[in-house]
């Protein structure tokens, strides 16, 4: 089988891949990019440039023989550093996908981080929950060499000690990752190093979509990323994030850095809580972070937001020492963990009118001109019951239904006080609805984003 040719191998797709044991070592997908994907080899087999492995084990073994087109460890399955060892064998640019029951966690139990060197794809579950786990020993990528996109995954408890930084992933000079829909949590720069979560060095890229960056910590400058190459996040939370020596506890920058419809709260470091060094920023808060949000020179390109004034933001539609009135970080639908904007923030429908794009934001709810401020767009609800799927209902969502049940009257979400955002009981449902049927008390505002 494995002096077979690529076009024969074409022939027999779905395939069967035999590891050399006789083991099954799970269905690979074989393509080819027109006539230029390969070439032949003086034996007279085809050179395999692209190809699609699946993932069918949350084990960390290696490749048995790297190179050979079949992704299979010495026990027969195919694993993720498996299926990146054949990937870096390739030079076409190959996609890793998984076939895994979820939730699952793949730990790296063998204290090796996963070093990519080459094109490669790894396209996580779109529903359900997959993590990459460094298990507080290993940072979990190493990308030394080509262009690397990863979605819906997150990354977690990476480590690194003696290296140049980048506890939860490395990015080296030349080498460039996209990133949309992941989540890098818990990972830690220690012992001198920067960029708990992500470092990028001078050279290299990285491209950050609908993703969510938080507790993350480093010992210097850095605490969720640091950057000295190119970094551009879009829809993007960095939140709880820990910075050290040299500061920035959402993002270091020393190079280029681009935020749109960001939102960085809750970090902490030396200095620059939120952004320590140059960035340019667009319909982005930077606001509560430890003690400043920003130190360094930002250029405004108009409708940000900062909660002290640090951040010099004097553009069009720039808000400054306002508080945006952001919920905590929580799953509010969508991919990744988000702040939302509470009622009353005066971060909705502030936003550029240049907006959309981006056409959503970063949980994928339309956003709907005047876009909101930060990387979360409080869109008009017409649903029934637990409308953000949190596993209770809220009063909002109470008075959401209230709301569109009587058109246009104005009814209170008054509960005796209790947070619009808070789980309620039964008896505070009946108590705030027939209040809102009857007139409050103390009538307050409709609910914002209500119908």
């Amino acid at each position: 089988m494995r002096g077979t040719t690529v076009s024969t191998l074409l022939l027999l797709l779905p395939l069967q891949c035999v590891s050399p044991s006789g083991a099954h070592a799970g269905i690979n997908a074989w393509t080819r990019n027109g006539p230029a994907s390969g070439s032949a080899t003086a034996a007279g087999v085809f050179a395999i440039q692209t190809a699609t492995f699946v993932v069918d084990s949350s084990d960390d073994g290696a490749d048995v023989k790297p190179g050979d087109g079949v992704c299979a460890t010495e026990a027969g399955v195919c694993t993720l550093r498996a299926a990146i060892d054949e990937a870096n064998a390739l030079s076409g640019g190959s996609t890793i996908a998984f076939n895994l029951i979820l939730p699952t966690t793949i730990t790296l139990t063998t204290n090796t981080e996963l070093a990519i060197s080459g094109d490669v794809t790894i396209s996580g579950p779109t529903t359900g929950v997959l993590a990459i786990d460094g298990n507080h020993e290993t940072r979990v990528f190493d990308i030394t060499t080509g262009a690397v996109r990863m979605t819906n995954l997150i990354i977690q408890n990476g480590r690194v000690e003696a290296s140049s930084g980048g506890g939860g992933i490395f990015v080296a000079d030349g080498a460039s990752l996209t990133l949309t829909n992941c989540t890098l949590t818990h990972n830690a720069a220690a012992r001198a190093n920067e960029g708990g979560a992500l470092y990028v060095t001078d050279g290299g890229t990285a491209k950050l979509t609908n993703c969510t960056v938080s507790e993350n910590s480093a010992y210097y400058p850095g605490g969720g990323v640091a950057n000295s190459g190119i970094v551009t996040l879009t829809n993007c939370t960095l939140s709880g994030n820990t910075g050290g020596y040299g500061g920035g506890g959402g993002l270091y920058n020393e190079g280029t850095a681009t935020l749109t419809n960001c939102t960085l709260s809750g970090n902490s470091a030396q200095m620059g809580d939120g952004i320590e060094g140059p960035a340019t920023l667009t319909n982005t808060i930077v606001a509560n972070n430890a003690s400043e949000n920003c130190q360094g020179t930002v250029v405004s390109l108009g409708h940000n937001l900062d909660s002290d004034g640090t951040c010099g933001l004097a553009a069009p539609g720039d808000l400054s020492h306002v508080d945006p009135r952001l919920g905590q970080l929580q799953d509010n639908g969508g991919p990744t963990f988000t702040h939302a904007l509470l009622p009353g923030s005066p971060a909705i429908d502030a936003g550029s009118p240049d907006c959309p794009p981006p056409a959503t934001d970063q949980r994928g709810a339309k956003r709907i001109p005047p876009c909101d401020i930060g990387a979360y767009e409080l869109v008009p609800i017409n649903c029934v019951g637990d409308c953000n799927a949190g596993a209770s209902v809220t009063v909002d969502e109470i008075m959401t239904i209230v709301n569109i049940a009587l058109g246009p009257a104005e009814p209170s979400a008054c509960a005796n006080g209790v947070p619009t955002g808070a789980a309620i009981n039964v008896a505070l449902i009946i108590q705030a609805v027939n209040n809102a049927l009857t007139g409050c008390p103390a009538p307050g505002p409709r609910l914002a984003g209500s119908g």
